[in-house]
């Protein structure tokens, strides 16, 4: 189950890019609606064609799906060209996943919770600090696959996890942001979540199952403890990594607050900006099209860019 949560990480790249785009009001809807046309397409469609052509007894785990398909078919050398497109796609997430981390690292450096160093940035606009700073992650992690033989499957559980987290941190901040535009504090984007608030709250009872579910497949996953990998990621992994951010928010909260003159709190209530933030800054209609979701860089931006390239 976790290798389909995997399966479908880094669609919420769409938020991240978002501040980037010279025109979110517009762009921001074609890449969300693309995404959900694509998942119909490639990963339900594919799913229904598979299952049309083969019982589902006849495919097995370890081997892909469409080579089974393929080795039916006669067509054995398809398999070959399948794993290649599969190697590609994986560079692919590789590669995405590397532009996401480097921007969430240089984020987090402009708010004081990670080093100064990832402030860095190319003269193109590239934030080769963090990217370096991931890539030696990566290294680690290859060296650590070949030491440990379940070191990928421990990996691959725990990205599960930290995925399932971003989801639900989306969803609530999404319950959060149409309660304060349903009581007139913050001006209503041009493109809500349909359904909700109950498509939300849907979407987190899902990914509570889910976690569930990984914690059950992996205890019947084999009759030895020290192979129920994923039952042991859930069940300890969870509280390890509640721990692990606790204490690394006390260590960056004091650069944190004087980051910001003690201002840490969330910026919005439901009466209005706590640090008095005028709303109208957030209206597209009156602050030049960036909107909710960004679209735009103001000055003070342009200078910190400008800093962190040494310019």
């Amino acid at each position: 189950m976790s290798g389909v949560v995997f399966a479908y990480a880094a669609i919420e790249m769409v938020g991240v890019a978002a501040g980037e785009m010279e025109n979110s009001r517009r762009e921001v809807p074609k890449a969300v609606n693309a995404v959900i046309f694509r998942i119909g397409v490639f990963y339900c469609g594919s799913i229904l064609l598979l299952v049309s052509m083969l019982p589902t007894s006849q495919y097995q785990a370890g081997t892909s799906p469409f080579v089974t398909v393929f080795d039916r078919m006669g067509i054995g050398w398809m398999g070959g060209l399948i794993q290649a497109v599969l190697i590609v796609a994986a560079l692919s997430s590789l590669n995405s996943g590397l532009y996401s981390t480097g921007r969430v690292l240089r984020s987090l450096g402009g708010s004081k919770q990670a080093p100064a160093f990832t402030l860095k940035m190319s003269k193109q606009g590239v934030p080769w600090a963090g990217i370096v700073m991931t890539s030696v992650v990566f290294v680690l992690g290859a060296v650590l696959n070949y030491l440990l033989p379940d070191a990928f499957e421990i990996a691959l559980e725990a990205a599960a996890i930290g995925v399932l987290f971003t989801w639900g941190t989306i969803f609530l901040c999404q319950l959060k942001l149409r309660r304060l535009v349903n009581r007139g504090v913050i001006p209503a984007s041009p493109f809500q979540m349909p359904g909700h608030p109950y498509t939300s709250i849907t979407g987190l009872i899902f990914l509570v199952l889910v976690v569930i579910g990984m914690a059950i497949s992996g205890w019947q996953s084999s009759p030895y403890l020290s192979h129920k990998v994923t039952f042991l990621v859930v069940v300890f992994g969870i509280p390890i990594l509640a721990v692990l951010l606790a204490i690394g928010w006390r260590v960056v909260r004091p650069a944190v607050v004087a980051n910001t003159g003690g201002k840490i709190e969330s910026v919005w209530t439901d009466d209005g900006p706590r640090y008095g933030v005028d709303p109208d800054a957030l209206d597209p209609a009156k602050s030049g099209g960036a909107g909710l979701t960004g679209g735009g860089t103001d000055t003070a931006d342009h200078d910190t860019d400008r800093d962190a390239r040494g310019e």
